[in-house]
C-alpha cells in the first residue's frame, strides 16, 4: 500500500535523529544512483543513435543554438546547475571518505596503542614473576593485567 507524502513526513518526524542521519545518507545514495542511471541512459540513446546515423556529432549543439534564446539561457542554465550538483555531490563524496580514512587512522593508532601498553604490561609482568619477589594480586595491581593473565603467565614460567 503507498503512503500520501504527508504520511511519510509524520512516519519520518517520529524517527530518532541517528535514523534520520542513516535515512539523509541513503537518499543522498539513492539520487547519486538515480543522476547516474539518467546519465548513462542519455549516454546510450544518444550513442544508439549515433551509431544508426540519426545524430551527426553537431547536430545536438546546433539543436541547441537554434532555441529561442530564452529557452537556449534556460537550458545552459540547467546544464550548469547539472554540473554544479555533480560537483558538489562528487566534492561531498570526497570529504566523506576522507573524514572516514582520518576516523579509520586514529582508531588504528589507537589501538595499536592500546596493544602496546598490553604487551608492556605483561613484559613487567613476566619480570616480575621470574624475581619471584611479588605475589600475584600486587603484580596485577602494578600492571593493571587480571590476576588470571597473572596466573596464567605464572604457569607457563612454572613459577607456580
Amino acid at each position: 500500500m503507498a503512503m500520501t507524502f504527508e504520511q511519510v513526513v509524520e512516519t519520518v518526524k517520529q524517527f530518532s535523529p541517528k535514523q534520520r542521519e542513516i535515512l539523509s545518507d541513503l537518499m543522498g545514495k539513492w539520487e547519486i544512483k538515480a543522476v547516474r542511471h539518467e546519465i548513462a541512459r542519455d549516454a546510450q540513446e544518444s550513442l544508439t543513435m549515433f551509431s544508426q546515423g540519426k545524430l551527426k556529432p553537431q547536430s545536438a549543439q546546433n539543436a541547441i543554438k537554434e532555441l529561442p534564446e530564452n529557452e537556449r539561457h534556460a537550458y545552459e542554465r540547467y546544464r550548469d546547475n547539472l554540473h554544479y550538483e555533480a560537483s558538489m555531490f562528487e566534492s561531498s563524496y570526497t570529504a566523506a571518505v576522507m573524514e572516514g580514512r582520518k576516523e579509520g587512522l586514529l582508531e588504528g593508532k589507537l589501538e595499536g596503542i592500546k596493544e602496546g601498553e598490553k604487551k608492556k604490561a605483561m613484559q613487567i609482568a613476566r619480570n616480575l614473576l621470574k624475581t619471584g619477589g611479588l605475589n600475584v594480586q600486587s603484580i596485577a595491581a602494578m600492571t593493571d593485567l587480571s590476576i588470571e593473565d597473572i596466573r596464567i603467565m605464572q604457569t607457563e614460567l612454572g613459577n607456580s
